[in-house]
């Protein structure tokens, strides 16, 4: 396969960043070019510098070898036969040497026109060499895939319910060279109406996509945390996750992974508390995820990524993920930028001992009272043992006083979290730079009101007095004065109010605590832009034409074409795709999302991202109005 960088220098660092943030769409052009003419003109390079000539011996036979060569050699004196002897010997020698130079400057040659001495033909295997052992991927759009790659041992048996286990043992790990071309079953989690999944507790694999097996130069790593919930991934989750072109394209190596999710991943016990040092239980998710950052540290420089430069980057839950891993102390070292959409912000201080006493009815229903017991119980009666309360969610609706939801899974457990989460961000410095966004609309793809797509406004005015009126008598009126008022869309501020309040105006707060707890930098957008067709994430979501949770996602992705075959009619469609790439891949590169030399600004700046990218020194909208009624973080979105 030919490498676009093939045929330059080494570069260092700082013109790699420069080249990333200055030179951006040049970068893409080169990768998009064809790579069959590349290859062909790189060796026709190299056959050239192969013609070489090796002298092997005079070009007229002497008086003494015609008389051997006429059967007369006998008749010669033993210095004149023995002179021959040599002379041919070193005839021979010289053969031997000179078509074994011929060989090496064939294969060199053709190794450097390839990119590299990684020898990364495209019919050859790609192999890359694991902590643990080879792993065979396969190329896939010009890019080497690994599929399945296992980053842990599997959490079953006595390690269900245990933090991961690391491959420490030569008989932790695989003979031979193990095969990486399909996906891995995934975790546990909650159905999904229409969808069948492949589920298995044995589900800590990782996928890499990468351009490049040569360490020669090392790319970006992009770590994605797929979104969701902390209970289970929705359908519009499983359709939004880098391609390998992706990868090719923005010459960045990507890697998505699994975790445990649901009770596998975050249930709370003494009886398991005891069974481990140091005694603690739950956060087993986020465990697993910073054992994949540990594995990306130790090995993916073998797949071409620098392990100096990781970008962890999610969304939904995946985003509240990403945010804790900057947060706990078990991550230091392991990452160096962090991109976050549509996080939740809402971080009760729920302790061990909280959650321990919340889960006794999950005991009571699995019908356990010790650990072997538990473990020993399949994972079909594990998963209908969870409490129905844990699926309670109201987010998608107007906050209400008494509101039901599930729990708050992250823990202050002593040991991925020490502390609560706030007050962390308040004692501590982190080093991190970080960029914070979300979409006008986030719950735009699901139904507010039952006939909300013929909802009049005397309906939606009715829905949000009910609602807000039980928290304050006055939310209401001022609410429908600032959204709704003479507007003519009532229906979609409806959902701009939702988003306000669950997600984008609680993630404008967290900037405020983040500016003084980092020294990278810390930025906030919202997505504002409207394709200019209808979108469908899933098969259940409302098709929308607003701004949606993962529209900021698609777009970085590069996926937005294949959402609706007319979504990018326009031209703004296009410019917006292009700007919000731009920014992700240069602060991918570079620390610091710039459209060319243009940074976007820092807080307490808010970015308006669409066709064009606008940016004003105030909060958003409304936030100040909800702020003063105290609904922050209580009603804000929790995963």
């Amino acid at each position: 396969m030919t490498e676009k960088q093939g045929s330059k220098p080494e570069e260092n660092n700082a013109d790699e960043k420069q080249v990333a943030a200055n030179n951006h769409s040049e970068k893409e052009a080169a990768a998009n070019e064809d790579p069959a003419k590349s290859e062909a003109d790189g060796n026709l390079k190299s056959s050239s510098s192969t013609d070489v000539t090796i002298p092997i011996g005079d070009s007229e036979p002497t008086k003494s070898e015609k008389q051997a060569e006429e059967g007369e050699s006998d008749k010669l004196p033993l210095r004149d036969r023995l002179a021959i002897y040599r002379r041919k010997r070193y005839v021979l020698v010289g053969t031997a040497v000179g078509l074994l130079v011929l060989v090496t400057i064939v294969l060199v040659g053709t190794a450097l026109s390839n990119g590299g001495l990684g020898f990364e033909e495209e019919w050859k295997t790609p192999i890359a060499v694991t902590e643990c052992g080879p792993v065979e991927g396969h190329f896939e759009d010009d890019v080497f895939v690994f599929r399945g790659v296992p980053y842990a041992l599997a959490p079953v048996g006595d390690r269900r319910w245990k933090p991961p286990s690391p491959f420490q043992r030569l008989g932790d790990c695989w003979r031979g060279t193990k095969q990486v071309h399909e996906f891995a079953p995934r975790c546990y989690q909650k159905g999904i109406p229409g969808v069948k999944l492949n589920m298995s507790e044995d589900c800590l694999f990782l996928n890499v996509y990468t351009p490049s097996l040569s360490t020669r130069r090392l790319r970006p790593v992009v770590v994605y945390i797929l979104g969701g919930s902390l209970m289970g991934l929705g359908e519009e989750d499983l359709h939004l996750q880098p391609s390998p072109a992706l990868a090719r394209r923005q010459d960045v190596v990507m890697l998505t992974f699994d975790f445990r999710r649901n009770v596998f991943g975050f249930l709370a016990l003494d009886q398991l508390s005891k069974s481990v040092h140091p005694p603690t239980s739950g956060n087993y998710g986020f465990l697993d995820q910073v054992a994949v950052l540990k594995w990306v540290q130790r090995n993916i420089q073998q797949f071409g990524g620098d392990p100096n430069k990781v970008t962890v980057f999610g969304h939904g839950a995946g985003a509240t993920s990403a945010l804790l891993l900057m947060t706990s102390g078990l991550t230091k070292g392991l990452l160096s930028k962090v991109w976050i959409s549509g996080a939740s912000v809402n971080f009760p201080n729920r302790t061990l001992d909280d959650a321990i006493q919340d889960n006794l009815e999950f005991l009571s229903n699995l019908g356990c009272t010790d650990v072997v017991c538990m473990k020993n119980k399949s994972s079909a009666q594990v998963m209908a043992a969870v409490p129905n309360s844990w699926y309670d969610d109201a987010y998608a609706q107007l906050p209400s006083a008494g509101e039901r939801n599930g729990p708050s899974l992250a823990l202050v457990d002593g040991h991925f979290l020490r502390d609560y989460v706030y007050d962390l961000w308040a004692s501590q410095d982190y080093k991190v730079p970080i960029v914070i966004g979300s979409n006008l609309q986030e719950f735009a793809s699901r139904r507010v009101l039952p006939d909300m797509e013929t909802a009049d406004v005397s309906e939606i005015l009715t829905y949000i007095r009910d609602r807000l009126n039980t928290i304050d008598v006055k939310l209401a009126e001022e609410m429908i004065s600032l959204y709704i008022g003479n507007d003519t869309s009532p229906a979609k501020q409806l959902h701009t109010m939702i988003s306000d309040v669950r997600v984008t105006c609680p993630l404008q707060l967290l900037t405020r605590d983040l500016v003084n707890a980092t020294e990278g930098g810390v930025h906030f957008y919202v997505v504002d832009h409207v394709p200019n067709a209808l979108l469908n994430f899933s098969s259940n979501a409302v098709p929308t034409k607003f701004s949606p949770h993962g529209l900021d996602v698609a777009a970085i992705l590069g996926q937005l074409a294949s959402r609706n075959e007319t979504a990018f009619s326009s031209r703004g469609d296009l410019q917006f795709q292009h700007n919000l790439q731009e920014l992700f891949y240069n602060f991918v590169y570079t620390g610091t999302p710039s459209l060319g030399s243009q940074p976007l600004k820092e807080n307490p700046f808010t970015n308006y991202i669409g066709a064009n990218v606008r940016s004003r020194a105030s909060q958003h909208d409304a936030c100040a109005a909800w702020e003063k009624y105290g609904v922050f973080p209580t009603y804000a979105k929790m995963n």
